[in-house]
């Protein structure tokens, strides 16, 4: 799939990012609605997605972490303190 995509996608590279962003767009539409996997029995994904029954909350809780943890901080630039 990797290949695939690198060599559909990026080979040659579009001229800006937004017709850069639309090659994937197409790519990403093929591969999930019209090219049959043969891992899925010759279905495409999208025919077989389902969506998850379970729903996200809206807020996640803030982690706790136990006593024994040293809770460290990493910034924007990965430097940790």
């Amino acid at each position: 799939m990797h290949r695939t995509l690198k060599d559909e996608t990026t080979r040659p590279a579009a001229a800006s990012l937004p017709a850069q962003q639309r090659k994937f767009n197409t790519f990403r539409e093929e591969f999930n609605h019209v090219r049959p996997h043969e891992a899925l029995e010759q279905q495409t994904p999208a025919s077989l997605y389902r969506r998850s029954t379970r729903e996200m909350p809206n807020k996640l809780p803030p982690l706790v972490y136990p006593d024994r943890f040293e809770v460290r901080y990493v910034s924007a630039n990965g430097g940790i303190r």
